[in-house]
C-alpha cells in the first residue's frame, strides 16, 4: 500500500538505526569493528526471539491434536484472528522503535523516554480497544473463518479468553521495540525466551497432566498463553525501570499528540 510521505519515514527510519550504531552508549562495540559483526550481535537475538515465538504457536497445534481434530482447527482458527489484530498493536511498535532509535541516537534520553512512554499507553489503549472489538464480535469472526459448527464454537470458547492476552502483548510489543532500539536485543531475548518457556509448560501441563485444575481442556491452552505474556509483561515493565529508559513512566500521560501522531504515520 503507497502512503503519502513513505520514502521519508523509511529515510528517517535507516537514519535512526545508523544513528544507534555510531553513538549508542549502551554497547559502543557496535560502532567498533566490522559492520558484518554488528549486525550480527543485533540480530542474532532476535531470530532466536522469532523461532521461539514460532514454537509457542506449533506446541499449541501439537497440544490441542490430543484434544480433537475439532479442537485442533479450532485453536488455529483463533490463533489467525487475534493475530490479525495483534498486527495494529505490532505497528506501534515500528514507530515506536524508529523514533527511539533516532532519539538515542541523537543523544536525547528524555525524548527516547518520552516516546517509549507515550507508546506503551497508545498501545495499551489499542489493546483494550481490540479487546472490546474482539469479545464483541468474536462469535461472528469465528464464523465467518470456519464452516464447521462445532468448531466454531470450541473456537469461540478459546477466543474468548486468548483475546486477554492483547493487553499484556501491548506491554511486551513496546518495550521490546525500545530495547531494540537502544541496541539492546538480549533483553528482548531474555522477556521472550521466558514468555516461550511457561507458555509451552502450561500447555503440556494443563491438557497433558490436568494441573492445575482438571479438565480445562482447550481452555488451559488458552490461559497458558494469557499468563505467560503477563508474566513477561511484568518481566519487561521491571527491566526496562532498570534500563536507561527508565524514566518512560514520568512520559505516560498526558497525551503528547505530536509523538503520537508520529508513531502511526511510521508505524
Amino acid at each position: 500500500m503507497s502512503v503519502v510521505g513513505e520514502g521519508d519515514e523509511h529515510t528517517e527510519l535507516m537514519e535512526a538505526e545508523a544513528a544507534v550504531l555510531e553513538k549508542l552508549p549502551l554497547t559502543p562495540n557496535l560502532a567498533q569493528g566490522s559492520l558484518m559483526k554488528a549486525i550480527w550481535t543485533m540480530s542474532w537475538p532476535i531470530m532466536i526471539t522469532t523461532l521461539s515465538s514460532s514454537l509457542v504457536g506449533l506446541a499449541d497445534m501439537h497440544v490441542a491434536g490430543f484434544l480433537g481434530s475439532e479442537t485442533q482447527a479450532a485453536v488455529g482458527v483463533s490463533e489467525q484472528i487475534l493475530f490479525i489484530l495483534m498486527i495494529f498493536i505490532m505497528s506501534t511498535g515500528v514507530g515506536t522503535q524508529a523514533l527511539v532509535s533516532r532519539a538515542t541516537g541523537a543523544n536525547e534520553p528524555d525524548e527516547a523516554a518520552r516516546v517509549t512512554g507515550q507508546s506503551i499507553v497508545f498501545a495499551l489503549l489499542m489493546g483494550l480497544i481490540l479487546l472490546v472489538i474482539a469479545k464483541l464480535s468474536a462469535f461472528g469472526l469465528v464464523h465467518t473463518f470456519s464452516r464447521s459448527e462445532s468448531v466454531a464454537v470450541v473456537a469461540n470458547n478459546y477466543l474468548s479468553i486468548y483475546v486477554l492476552y492483547l493487553i499484556p502483548f501491548s506491554f511486551l510489543n513496546i518495550i521490546n521495540s525500545a530495547f531494540r532500539a537502544i541496541g539492546d536485543a538480549r533483553t528482548t531475548l531474555i522477556i521472550m525466551l521466558s514468555t516461550t518457556a511457561i507458555n509451552i509448560a502450561g500447555d503440556y501441563l494443563t491438557v497433558m497432566h490436568n494441573w492445575p485444575v482438571p479438565g480445562l481442556g482447550v481452555s488451559g491452552i488458552a490461559w497458558s498463553g494469557v499468563i505467560a505474556s503477563a508474566v513477561g509483561a511484568t518481566i519487561a515493565v521491571n527491566r526496562i525501570l532498570n534500563s536507561p529508559l527508565r524514566n518512560a513512566t514520568k512520559y505516560i500521560f498526558p497525551f503528547i499528540g505530536s509523538i503520537i501522531k508520529r508513531i502511526i504515520k511510521i508505524g
